[in-house]
């Protein structure tokens, strides 16, 4: 089976994800075209009270995303790209190996580290959260310091996901 190559757009234009303009504002079927089905769906976290429902998780394991569900509105409230295989919230089977274009800036697995000195990110006030605008799109960045060889978390700090959603000023 080809791997897909996956390119993730951010403009003032707005978010594309394989050349189809999105909003994170839409359900699940509108991105089936520009992503087709996802690889598996699940509840997160426990179990929910009874009458209410959990976010649910697209995942894309094949190329490294996943979507969030808000569990009210059952609109995508984020695209997801996990960078680090390590480091990911819900296991996916790979990382995300495509591009994440910015304003004409590419990032890919093997530039991804340096989007963090990119005018368009700024480091939030807990440690190892970046964060950034382009139009209504707000930009997420989850990083963390590599393990020495004692375990501890030290030097330059890697990036492990991205994660991306309209903001809503």
């Amino acid at each position: 089976m080809s791997e897909r190559r996956t390119e993730i757009v951010v403009e003032n234009s707005g978010l594309y994800v394989n050349g189809t303009i999105v909003s994170s504002a839409m359900m699940i079927d509108a991105y089936l075209p520009c992503l087709g089905p996802p690889s598996r769906t699940f509840s997160a976290g426990g179990p929910p009270p009874v009458g209410f429902r959990n976010n649910h998780v697209h995942a894309y394991d094949d190329i490294g995303v996943y979507l969030t569900e808000h569990h009210a509105t059952r609109l995508i409230a984020e695209i997801n790209l996990e960078f680090s295989l390590d480091d990911n919230d819900f296991q996916l089977a790979n990382p995300f190996r495509g591009v994440l274009r910015i304003n004409a800036q590419s990032f890919d697995s093997d530039s991804i580290d340096t989007l963090l000195k990119s005018p368009f990110i700024r480091e939030d006030y807990f440690a190892g959260l970046y964060s950034g605008r382009v139009a209504s799109t707000a930009i997420f960045v989850s990083t963390l310091r590599r393990r020495n060889r004692m375990g501890k978390r030290r030097g330059t700090r890697y990036v492990t996901k991205v994660s991306l959603c309209e903001s809503r000023d």
